[in-house]
């Protein structure tokens, strides 16, 4: 007797290319990439952080990997 492969990918690459990246204000959203049967997408966006010594804030990067984004939790 044959096991049925599974075909749900075990694994996968997300990807998101950022043209203009200094130009960056809004977030911006990968592709989603199933992985499971569940949609993984990365979403960017830019932070202004204050650094510990001074008052000043710097531009930082902000990356998240969210995971079935499309529904809402209980």
């Amino acid at each position: 007797m044959e096991l049925e492969e599974d075909s749900a990918q075990r694994e996968g690459v997300v990807r998101l290319i950022i043209k203009d990246f200094s130009q960056l204000k809004d977030e911006k959203f990968s592709a989603p990439v199933y992985i499971r049967n569940l949609p993984w997408r990365l979403m960017c966006t830019q932070r202004k952080v204050k650094v510990h010594a001074s008052q000043k804030k710097v531009k930082t990067l902000a990356a998240f990997l969210q995971c079935n984004f499309e529904t809402e939790s209980l």
